[in-house]
């Protein structure tokens, strides 16, 4: 963990946090920090944050899952996210991890939490200690972390009925969008596993990416938050980028084959498309994108007919 000191003094003294420890003759064990995150503290911020226009301070899983699957009610659910966890050496493979998970989860459940969730420094150890667990990942860092060199991952356990209803819909976008990415082997066959047993309503799935398209041709998502939004859209219809070509958008359709279905690098679609640098490539893939929805209903129009 990268640990600071306000990280203590927020142990010490926090209102939002509560303290797990597992002893044994006076000794202590093992220890767990739980942050109390999302729900009404929420409430009139959240459709913001889904769309990317607004961040608060803290609410870190919530916020983050809000925003990755557009989805404010996210936001909205009442979260236990698990800050800490660490068991002394000598005592560790000895299930303590897990049994202070566990008294989280009971807790959580007598206080009608809706979620337990946790972000960590992705590690095959650290991902198997949270499947164990029945954590699922929902979310994986495009980029390494500076200090452990390792993407971060979100996990979480939905724990309300409320909560296991909407994540449905969470859980087979995010073994979607997890499917494109270079992940290793255990959670590729964990991905590819749970997305062929998932069930979700398509419409709310159908939504959740054209959402996230639209956001980002607005201006208010990055690209590395679209998921897999562009390849779920163009493998429902194939032919959308050929009759985007054929209206005059030439350049835009290439552009779009080449960052989303190719998945070429923007400093590689800077050098090919003789852009000046990422900013642009970056506008002219939201311009495109634009372009792409504004003759999407047209052309799903015409090829239903």
């Amino acid at each position: 963990y990268q640990t600071t000191p306000n990280d203590i003094m927020r142990i010490i003294d926090a209102p939002d946090v509560y303290h797990f420890i597992a002893l044994h003759n006076d000794n202590v064990l093992g220890y767990a920090l739980v942050n109390i995150e999302g729900g009404d503290k929420l409430a009139d911020v959240a459709t913001d944050i889904s769309c990317g226009k607004r961040r608060v301070k803290g609410h870190l899983t919530s916020q983050q899952l809000c925003y990755h699957f557009a989805d404010e009610q996210l936001a909205l659910l009442s979260n236990w996210r698990i800050n800490r966890i660490a068991v002394v050496p000598n005592y560790q493979r000895l299930s303590i991890g897990s049994t202070l998970t566990t008294a989280i989860e009971r807790q959580a459940l007598a206080a009608k939490i809706d979620v337990l969730s946790s972000s960590f420094a992705y590690s095959a150890a650290t991902s198997a200690f949270w499947n164990r667990n029945d954590f699922t990942c929902l979310k994986v860092g495009t980029k390494k972390d500076n200090a452990s060199g390792a993407a971060s991952m979100i996990v979480a356990k939905p724990l309300s009925p409320d909560a296991k209803t909407a994540f449905a819909t969470v859980h087979y976008i995010a073994n979607q969008d997890m499917a494109l990415t270079e992940l290793s082997s255990d959670i590729i066959a964990r991905t590819n596993s749970e997305l062929a047993r998932s069930t979700a309503d398509e419409s709310l799935v159908k939504l959740t990416h054209f959402k996230r398209l639209k956001q980002f041709a607005d201006g208010s998502r990055h690209p590395d938050y679209l998921g897999a939004s562009f390849e779920y859209v163009h493998g429902h219809h194939e032919t959308l980028l050929e009759f985007l070509s054929s209206q005059g958008f030439i350049f835009e359709a290439k552009l779009l084959t080449d960052y989303f279905l190719n998945r070429m690098p923007l400093r590689e679609i800077v050098a090919q498309h003789k852009l000046t640098g990422r900013k642009m490539a970056i506008n002219q893939l939201r311009n495109a994108v634009a372009a792409y929805l504004r003759l999407s209903d047209e052309h799903i129009l015409i090829s239903q007919k």
